[in-house]
């Protein structure tokens, strides 16, 4: 093997390609829907079997869904004749499919008003489908009505079978077909915070009896039944999501010993449950085959199709550090990911400029499995940093609950409290900091930006939040709700919440910013309304600063078109380049 060239960070020469992101990418949601970033983000049906994958599914449909804007659990699958019942992405219509010939025939009237999600097939009697509804015939937040229907697939009849909750997922036919349960929750809650199981009789079309089995001040999750008509879930009754067993109507814990404060299931931001994708630090997102008895996994699909040699993959090493930064005090946790790249150094006694990746959610947790941004920018020379701010899931129900009424405030500092760790370790230039994220992430970008503006030598936000009050009266039904408790106490007054939500928005401190920022988003974003960053840029170049936008067509909340991908990774690289790197590279 040849010497490595001595380079500065960030000028490596690195094997992947923004092209990589455009026709390399591949997201497997679910065990037989793939999303395709060379095909416009098409949600795709594929079919293995004899060792061979085949599509099924006619390009024209998407196998995909509205409800709660994040989607999620498009299709299930009728034991009875391996049809594959799914709801189409342009329609809103819901389909029987039939993977031999690839026939789609609508199952209920179209009606583009109306979104259904998360189907479970009567074992013995397949014509009954159930599902959740979100009827969006009104344009008015909280008249939208979320239900748990009934569909008859011979007679394409609608019938509900329960109502007056805010939100229902996870409804599922016991084996025998004699019973259904569902999860079900209402504001101001979110699915991580408290939600209800539910258990009823199932009556050909209808239930019976229906009555709340678990609940109370916690919140439960993934039910599954078992062949012995066991029902599993998960509950974070303990303080973690542990795993659970109802058998003759009694509940046990079933505790693995040393894991006792681990948690075993992620949160609910997209419907459904994934049990056979995993990935780890080296591999990315794989579809496998398991062999229950052996343990021998087989693997079906990845979600790359181009090779990278591991020799130019970062780990992702797990730091924790003192929250010095905010109101807070104790620890948080992050996963810094060292420049990696075998065939360059850099030159004697440079430190790598360091990008501060805020995750979205804020209820969400980066974990260190692969991620091929991340690797794109550590093979080129960066350092690259992973915060898993208070409010972040995989620590515990006490670390989420940190951030209630501290959004925007101890998350950024977290961050800020993270650099200077990195920093007194020898590990980065503190000279050389550009901060990034999506969502909730490009919210915290923003507000960093503001907040510790000579920390930041650049930002990154995508999908960025920069008003909160217009957010909130914008924001879909499902966290029409959920920013109010992270950004102020119940007992607040209506003076105080003015005051707090400007402070916590952006675009009132632009003055303070002097780092350049760039901004991308989706022209079709429902969560986060593209009016955002619209706002904040042009606030900015009148007050005299440096921002450049990026807008897609037909993109929603998170690109999916492979050549948006592509264009964002483009366009964020330069940022870096030009405000992260010397002038000489």
């Amino acid at each position: 093997m040849a010497a490595p060239q001595t380079r500065p960070y960030g000028t490596w020469d690195s094997p992947i390609q923004p092209e990589t992101f455009e026709v390399g990418e591949v997201d497997l949601d679910s065990v037989v829907v793939n999303v395709r970033s060379n095909e416009g983000g098409r949600s795709a049906i594929v079919e293995h079997f004899d060792g061979k994958l085949r599509d099924v599914l006619p390009r024209e449909y998407s196998a995909a869904t509205h409800v709660h804007e994040y989607g999620g659990s498009p299709y299930a699958i009728r034991s009875s004749d391996g049809h594959i019942v799914f709801a189409d992405y342009g329609s809103n219509t819901v389909f029987d499919l039939d993977p031999a010939t690839t026939e789609a025939t609508p199952i209920i009237e179209k009606d583009e008003k109306n979104y259904f999600a998360d189907f479970s097939v009567h074992p013995s009697d397949p014509k009954w489908v159930i599902a959740i509804k979100e009827d969006h015939h009104t344009d008015v937040i909280d008249e939208i009505e979320n239900t748990l229907v009934s569909i008859d697939a011979g007679t394409k009849e609608v019938r509900t079978i329960a109502r007056g909750a805010d939100f229902f997922t996870f409804p599922r036919f016991s084996p025998d077909g004699k019973k259904v349960c569902w999860i079900q929750w209402n504001h101001p809650n979110m699915p991580w915070y408290e939600t209800e199981l539910w258990l009823a009789d199932w009556r050909d079309g209808s239930v019976a009896n229906a009555h709340k089995i678990a609940g109370e001040k916690e919140s439960i999750t993934q039910p599954l039944w078992t062949s012995d008509g066991s029902l599993f879930f998960s509950s974070d009754r303990s303080g973690f999501w542990q795993l659970y067993r109802m058998t003759d109507g009694n509940i046990r814990h079933i505790q693995v010993p040393g894991f006792e404060e681990a948690e075993f299931v992620c949160p609910d931001w997209c419907l459904g449950s994934v049990a056979v994708i995993g990935m780890s630090a080296q591999a990315p997102n794989t579809l496998y085959k398991l062999d229950i008895k052996s343990s021998d996994a087989q693997t079906l699909r990845s979600s790359i199709d181009i090779p990278i040699p591991t020799r130019y993959l970062s780990p992702a090493l797990n730091h924790t550090f003192p929250r010095k930064y905010g109101p807070g005090g104790g620890f948080a946790y992050c996963l810094y990911k060292p420049p990696t790249n075998p065939d360059f150094q850099a030159p004697s006694g440079e430190l790598p400029p360091l990008i501060v990746a805020l995750h979205g959610g804020p209820t969400f947790q980066e974990g260190s499995g692969f991620k091929l941004r991340d690797q794109f920018w550590t093979s080129r020379g960066y350092a690259l940093v992973q915060v898993n701010y208070v409010g972040s899931t995989g620590y515990g129900k006490k670390y989420i609950r940190l951030l209630d009424t501290q959004m925007g405030v101890s998350d950024i500092a977290d961050a800020a409290s993270c650099v200077d760790y990195l920093a007194d370790q020898g590990l980065i230039d503190r000279n050389r900091v550009g901060v990034t994220g999506h969502s909730a992430g490009g919210y915290c970008t923003l507000q960093a930006l503001v907040t510790y503006p000579d920390l930041y030598r650049a930002g990154v936000g995508e999908s960025s939040i920069s008003e909160m009050q217009v957010l909130f009266e914008e924001i879909h039904k499902m966290e029409s709700r959920y920013l109010h408790g992270l950004t102020f106490s119940p007992d607040a007054s209506p003076e105080d919440r003015k005051r707090i939500t400007r402070e916590r928005s952006a675009i009132y401190s632009v003055d303070k910013i002097k780092a350049p920022l760039l901004m991308t988003h989706g022209l079709d974003d429902k969560v986060v309304p593209p009016n955002q960053p619209k706002m904040m840029a042009e606030k900015i170049k009148r007050n005299g600063g440096v921002v450049k936008t990026c807008f897609y067509e037909k993109e929603g909340h998170s690109l999916l078109d492979g050549k948006n991908v592509k264009d964002s990774i483009v366009e964020t690289d330069k940022w870096w380049k030009q405000y992260l790197l010397p002038v000489q590279a």
